[in-house]
């Protein structure tokens, strides 16, 4: 069975538009596999879609507290305690400049950028004949994917 992949920055319970084109897709012999970018929630998300960037968050949270733990454990082990320091203290300047308003485009940048990666991995397990972004803010990922296996790449609500 050939396979779809649906792409939308949100997919929502309640998008009649998104649904319709999934549902298309499956009577055209399809199996269909939507991603969106965030929709919100799981109270807001349509349970047949998978999210990106809360996979990202839970990624770089994970990834901030294993540097944090290295940091920590080469201090107390003795192991140049002065550039542990320096270290732990650039880590944090880091984490609070990302997180204030000043560094909201950095943020989003590297977002994007672990969103695109697990959207990378997510394909990997499939290969697609067609790669469908609903929005245009998914083109450019969904342009990657459908280069990287050789599918056709639709945009929009056509």
């Amino acid at each position: 069975m050939p396979h779809a992949l649906l792409l939308s920055s949100k997919f929502p319970k309640n998008d009649s538009r998104l649904e319709q084109m999934r549902s298309s897709l499956t009577e055209q012999g399809y199996q269909v596999i939507s991603l969106s970018y965030d929709s919100g929630g799981e109270a807001h998300r349509d349970e047949e879609t998978r999210d990106l960037r809360p996979r990202a968050a839970g990624l770089l949270m994970l990834l901030s507290q294993l540097i944090i733990a290295g940091v920590i454990a080469g201090y107390f082990s003795r192991f140049y305690p002065l550039a542990m320091t320096m270290i732990f203290w650039t880590t944090i300047a880091a984490a609070i400049g990302l997180t204030s308003p000043f560094g909201r485009s950095v943020r989003q940048s590297v977002f994007l950028w672990v969103s695109e990666y697990i959207l990378w991995l997510e394909t990997a397990k499939h290969r697609f004949q067609l790669v469908w972004a609903a929005d245009s803010e998914m083109v450019p990922m969904a342009q990657r994917v459908a280069q990287r296996c050789g599918a056709e790449l639709r945009t929009g609500d056509r």
